[in-house]
């Protein structure tokens, strides 16, 4: 599953080339070491270490979290932990010219405020995914290519957290010229974020499958008594 996860990072490097597209997100030229050119957009090296290093150890954290039955709060604090870490990377980088959030009006210390939680909520869903997914795969006799679903599951887990930010990254570009509405459109997107966030955690099957979990960590208790509890 790691080997898996670090192809993750090659999907997420290219995709920062539709970023213009997305809201505006733009690296300057004249940063050293290019990775490469995409869609007439520059791809720093630098850019590409970073998806190296939070993707997977991001993922792996929030998924042994949720596996092994973590608190709700625990998983939360941590997610929120890794967002600020990894966005506060993104603001020293908009304060020193080497990136620029332009296509936003709405921003906190050069960043959208969305941005904070959602590279860091977006764990909580990966984390989620992943949880099901791999006791499947350890107990499918399928062969090794079943492992390559490790890929889309985290691509799926981040594209669901994104969409919950939609409204910052579609209208509140759009109307990047009302303040008002561009930061409706900010609060809106970091509530949906949360509040679906702790939905996902609290809902009835992934409260199960964690209450499950963390009994089987503390000794082994069969899912038929956890389930009557």
């Amino acid at each position: 599953m790691v080997l898996m996860l670090f192809l993750t990072p090659f999907i997420c490097t290219f995709q920062e080339a539709l970023g213009d597209w997305e809201g505006g997100l733009w690296y300057s030229k004249d940063t050293p070491l290019i990775l490469f050119t995409m869609l007439e957009r520059p791809i720093p090296f630098w850019v590409a270490l970073l998806w190296f290093a939070w993707i997977p150890l991001g993922t792996m954290i929030v998924y042994r979290m949720v596996a092994t039955g973590v608190s709700v709060r625990t998983i939360v604090i941590t997610a929120v932990a890794l967002g600020f870490a990894e966005m506060g990377t993104e603001a020293v980088a908009c304060n020193t010219g080497l990136m620029d959030y332009y296509g936003y009006f709405v921003t906190v210390f050069g960043v959208p405020p969305t941005q904070f939680l959602t590279n860091g909520f977006m764990y909580v869903f990966i984390g989620v995914a992943l949880a099901y997914l791999v006791p499947w795969l350890q107990n499918s006799s399928l062969g090794a290519w079943k492992w390559t679903l490790v890929v889309p599951t985290v691509m799926g887990g981040f594209i669901a957290c994104l969409t919950l930010a939609l409204p910052l990254f579609i209208v509140g570009a759009l109307l990047r010229e009302h303040p008002l509405v561009n930061w409706a459109c900010t609060l809106l997107g970091l509530v949906l974020t949360v509040v679906g966030s702790l939905a996902l955690l609290n809902s009835k099957w992934v409260k199960l499958f964690r209450d499950h979990r963390a009994a089987i960590s503390q000794g082994g208790v069969a899912m038929d008594e956890v389930a009557a509890n």
